[in-house]
């Protein structure tokens, strides 16, 4: 990882994954477990541009949730 990158680490088990079906109308099917089985294998990395018009403010999410995780460990020193 380069100098100038944050990497940010983002989990969910199973039934969060479950609730997001849920919300988005999905129903369990071979192809929802083909992918909670890609992506619990190995880390993902998250293609912003997938979002489309979006994108700025999915990214923009990830970087509040990376300020507000290390905020008490910058303003512990």
């Amino acid at each position: 990882m380069e100098g100038n990158k944050v990497q940010l680490v983002f989990e969910f088990d199973r039934s969060e994954y479950d609730a997001f079906l849920f919300l988005m109308d999905q129903k369990k099917d071979e192809e929802t477990e083909r992918f909670w089985e890609a992506m619990s294998k190995t880390p993902v990395k998250c293609d912003f541009s997938v979002f489309e018009k979006d994108a700025k403010t999915a990214k923009f999410l990830m970087i509040c949730a990376a300020v507000a995780s290390v905020k008490e460990l910058v303003k512990g020193e």
